[in-house]
């Protein structure tokens, strides 16, 4: 239920497994503008008003995109990037100093980071590439549908849907999950309530976006205006979207004044300009959207119930300020779908889908912790970028590795959105990529191209070029797995030609090794399992730590 990039992700990531599913959604249109624009290399659209984060997508929902095979239409439909800042006199005019570099400067991709920096994608584009690629799977969104009301019987849900008609359709589905925001009205069927509060002590405090058209402003820098804190005055931030057609992502923030949430007054943008700021020459079109909230923050205690899932807004709230929430709501529906897809098979029992909130809940309370902590702070984090995420704690991942460094980090579980010390790399973290891999045909890839969404991808490292233990592994993996469920690559520190396997790699320039911490010279394999959702699941070195991981996920006895 809800047909929001959560509620997109979920269904594209179910069908390309081969699962049918059902996505409907109560609105008849689709969203326009640059609402929730910023996907962070995991991720989301980052703005700045005081300084605010929305819309941007983060560096892991960058990856996931790649995953799902939408990130070139993504590519085509980006917004401006990431611009200097000219902070001026408030009020007035005037520049305080020269620009400024951007709030989140962009950074150098990395041979295990290729992306960096932030991708602005409106939330309209990015639902519209999404949209397309269900349409190229033969799905649709059955639009302009609710549920009403939701039952259990003799193991199957029992939901009843109403269309524009008012006539109710009965269905049997045997999962049901609600991603139709914080405003949708499904989660009380399961249970569920957000447990929310204001974002800061004021309850009055508001927040205003809107795309609009300025006429007279700089489309090549950031504007902002920064009243004191003891004024009690709006903060605005004008981001350039578009440069050629002169838009504007605006954000007023600090708003203390009776404003209609559900419908906020189309002027109200340039009567706040013109009443705070004043700048001579600038002037206003109609905005192409505008939307109004007083932020609060928040999450539930459980994200599942007898068959029945939320994930994305309809489970954690939290304000724009750190682009965290469309991105979250990406990751929950990566983490559910393909474990969901897998129970659906019939491959692994039930069990496997209380694993999600295993994994998830910790990760979305440290993030509402995190973003709770951002209110009038002028820095991000790095972690907002959310390649630090991770899932050290879960009951199903698997590490044979020996970590001293960790005995003194105390629970893994507040520590699930940080990188660890040392660029540590243990099992339950993000697969980091590997460029300049090269094929048994001489084919340069990397190994995000290699990575696949409906299997596991095993990787194994090993320095000669047949010996028992590699042959015993490769047997095991092959046991140990159900059919069509894992992909093994052989990763060597010379020519796969050598070695007469087709599914070999040469780690060329090593990118492999460094990144997944394994010595070019090791004389004893290295096993790496890489999860459907692009997590380590497990890292070992024997036969034995192959079917230990495959019995934690599919409950088969060791051989």
């Amino acid at each position: 239920v809800g047909a929001g990039p959560t509620g997109l992700v979920l269904a594209l990531t179910l069908l390309k497994q081969g699962i049918s599913c059902r996505i409907i959604e109560k609105s008849f249109s689709n969203h326009v503008g640059t609402r929730g624009a910023g996907i962070m290399a995991i991720d989301q659209l980052i703005l700045c008003t005081r300084y605010l984060d929305l819309n941007s997508s983060k560096l892991r929902s960058l990856e996931m995109f790649k995953f799902l095979g939408v990130l070139p239409q993504l590519q085509e439909s980006r917004g401006l990037d990431m611009t200097p800042i000219q902070r001026y006199e408030y009020p007035g005019w005037q520049p305080i100093a020269e620009v400024a570099g951007p709030l989140m400067p962009k950074s150098a991709p990395e041979p295990s980071k290729p992306f960096a920096g932030i991708w602005f994608v409106s939330q309209a584009k990015l639902e519209s590439v999404l949209r397309q690629e269900l349409l190229t799977l033969g799905y649709a969104i059955e639009s302009g549908k609710r549920l009403t009301s939701l039952t259990r019987h003799e193991g199957f849900i029992h939901a009843n849907i109403c269309g524009e008609d008012s006539v109710p359709e009965k269905v049997e589905v045997s999962f049901f999950i609600r991603a139709d925001g914080a405003k949708g009205v499904t989660r009380t069927e399961i249970g569920q309530t957000l447990n929310i509060r204001p974002y800061n002590d004021n309850v009055d405090y508001g927040m205003l976006f809107g795309n609009v058209i300025v006429n007279n402003l700089r489309t090549d820098i950031c504007h902002s205006w920064r009243a004191p804190a003891t004024e009690g005055h709006p903060t605005f931030h004008f981001r350039p979207f578009e440069s050629k057609s002169k838009k504007f992502f605006v954000a007023i923030e600090g708003i203390r004044m009776d404003v209609d949430e559900n419908d906020p007054e189309p002027l109200l943008i340039s009567s706040l300009f013109s009443k705070y700021i004043n700048m001579p020459g600038v002037t206003f079109e109609l905005p192409e959207w505008i939307s109004f909230l007083r932020p609060k923050i928040g999450m539930v205690n459980t994200l599942s119930h007898d068959g029945a899932f939320l994930a994305g807004d309809a489970a954690h709230i939290v304000p724009p300020n750190g682009g965290q929430g469309l991105n979250s709501g990406i990751q929950d529906a990566f983490n559910l779908g393909w474990k969901l897809a897998q129970v659906v098979k019939g491959i692994p029992p039930l069990a496997l889908l209380k694993t999600y909130d295993e994994e998830r809940l910790p990760v979305i309370q440290r993030m509402v912790d995190l973003v709770g902590g951002l209110h009038n702070k002028p820095s991000r984090p790095h972690q907002l970028v959310m390649l630090g995420i991770n899932y050290r704690w879960s009951s199903i991942v698997l590490d044979k590795r020996s970590y001293p460094q960790l005995a003194s980090n105390g629970d893994l579980k507040n520590l699930a959105y940080t990188d660890y010390p040392g660029e540590l790399l243990v099992a339950g973290d993000r697969a980091p990529n590997a460029p300049d891999l090269v094929t048994g045909v001489n084919h340069v890839t990397s190994l995000f191209d290699l990575l696949s969404t409906v299997r596991h991808t095993v990787l194994l490292f090993s320095s000669a070029a047949k010996s028992e233990s590699v042959s015993s592994i490769q047997h095991s993996v092959q046991y140990s797995f159900p059919d069509g469920q894992q992909k093994i690559l052989m990763v060597y520190p010379s020519s796969p030609l050598e070695y007469g396997y087709d599914n070999a790699v040469f780690d060329r320039n090593g990118f492999a090794h460094t990144a997944y911490k394994v010595k070019k010279d090791d004389n004893h394999p290295t096993v790496v399992i890489i999860r459907p959702d692009g997590i380590i699941g497990a890292i070992g070195f024997g036969a034995n730590d192959v079917e230990e991981y495959s019995s934690l996920i599919f409950c088969r006895l060791p051989h």
